[in-house]
């Protein structure tokens, strides 16, 4: 892998995170994207603490790979549990409050509307929109993964929306009075990373660019993408509300039932979010 790759992807990350001021807060899950960040925040020198969650009192996987990674590098680590009685209040609360129209939106958003209440720090750190450059989802290695002309279709498509809800979570973070700092949500990373092919990106494992980037990756397992909203319990949770009163049309799916309730406004650019 080209050693001009790796120096231009780190610098792209360190002009990002070089915005912050004091020390921040890291979403924290213990997969490639959330420990890119870690690390260029280390060789920074920018003093950060850990946040990850899980539901109902159960570690999820996620949880378990957050502990592991700041036990072994001494990183300080808050953990949320979110209670799910309140689903349906959070629920109404995501497309009134939030803003949240389609299904990803409303389970990714779910644990923020927590996790927020409980980050101390003005600066936030997410390694959010990185699957989508990398191509990581079951969509784009079927589809895009051995053309690269629609593959990068594909990553231009997804970044004029919104992608992985991250406007909903720009959004709720200017609400608070906090800045979302996204790495991987910037028009210069999309133009570096349109300059990669899928394979380039995920061979010989998955990640491959950011893994051989950062010798601190050679200190733990390798993991591969797993969604937030199923690795953490969120998709499962989600399913209760087919049975609640929410269900107010008999749907089958939860996907409808966020159709249903779809916010009348929701986030279609970062011109409507103040730091954005």
């Amino acid at each position: 892998m080209s050693g001009i790759n790796k120096t231009k992807f780190k610098k792209l990350i360190a002009d990002e995170l070089s915005v912050i001021k004091g020390s921040c807060a890291l979403l924290l899950s213990g997969g490639v994207d959330s420990l890119t960040c870690a690390f260029a925040l280390m060789e920074l020198g920018i003093d950060f603490k850990c946040y990850t969650f899980y539901i109902d009192s159960t570690p999820s996987e996620d949880t378990k790979h957050a502990r592991i990674a700041c036990k072994l590098f001494g990183w300080e680590l808050v953990e949320i549990d979110i209670p799910t009685k309140y689903l349906e209040e959070d629920f109404k609360e995501l497309s009134s409050e939030w803003r949240c129209a389609k299904k990803t939106q409303f389970e990714c958003m779910y644990a923020f509307i927590y996790l927020i209440d409980e980050i101390e720090e003005d600066y936030i750190v997410s390694g959010i929109c990185a699957d989508t450059l990398y191509g990581t989802s079951k969509k784009a290695n079927i589809h895009f993964k051995n053309d690269k002309p629609s593959f990068d279709e594909y990553r231009i498509k997804a970044f004029s929306g919104n992608p992985e809800g991250v406007l909903n979570l720009l959004y709720l973070c200017d609400a608070y009075g906090k800045y979302l700092v996204t790495p991987f949500f910037t028009d210069n990373m999309l133009s570096f990373m349109l300059t990669l092919s899928h394979a380039y990106l995920n061979k010989p494992k998955q990640k491959h660019l950011p893994v051989s980037s950062y010798k601190n990756f050679q200190k733990v397992k390798h993991r591969r993408n797993q969604n937030l909203q199923l690795c953490s319990g969120i998709s499962i949770a989600f399913e209760s509300l087919l049975t609640s009163d929410i269900n107010k049309n008999n749907r089958s799916r939860v996907m409808d039932i966020c159709r249903d309730y779809a916010s009348s406004e929701p986030i279609t650019n970062k011109k409507e979010i103040h730091h954005g």
